[in-house]
């Protein structure tokens, strides 16, 4: 997060509303301030903006679970309960 500036987020929750900054959302959702630096956030760019696509919280909320929180543009139709985030690494050759 340290790097991203001022990167926007919308959570599902707040589908059509206006985004909030990854910071705002990490304060939101009880983060420790020390912690909210080293969030891990996957992000899409290119050469002049950068889009959020999911914010991962560690050992948060009752059951003290890690979780990934979905961009509301990114969140699954109506009727589909689950968002698959797969991550490879691919050869160019």
């Amino acid at each position: 997060v340290k790097d991203c500036g001022n990167v926007k987020f919308t959570p599902p929750w707040r589908k059509g509303r206006s985004a909030i900054k990854i910071k705002e959302f990490l304060r939101g959702q009880k983060i420790p301030l020390h912690r909210r630096d080293e969030a891990t956030i996957l992000c899409l760019s290119d050469d002049s903006s950068k889009h959020v696509l999911a914010v991962y919280l560690e050992a948060v909320g009752d059951d003290g679970a890690d979780k990934w929180i979905v961009n509301a543009d990114f969140c699954p139709q109506d009727g589909l309960s689950v968002t698959n985030v797969v991550l490879r690494k691919t050869s160019l050759s």
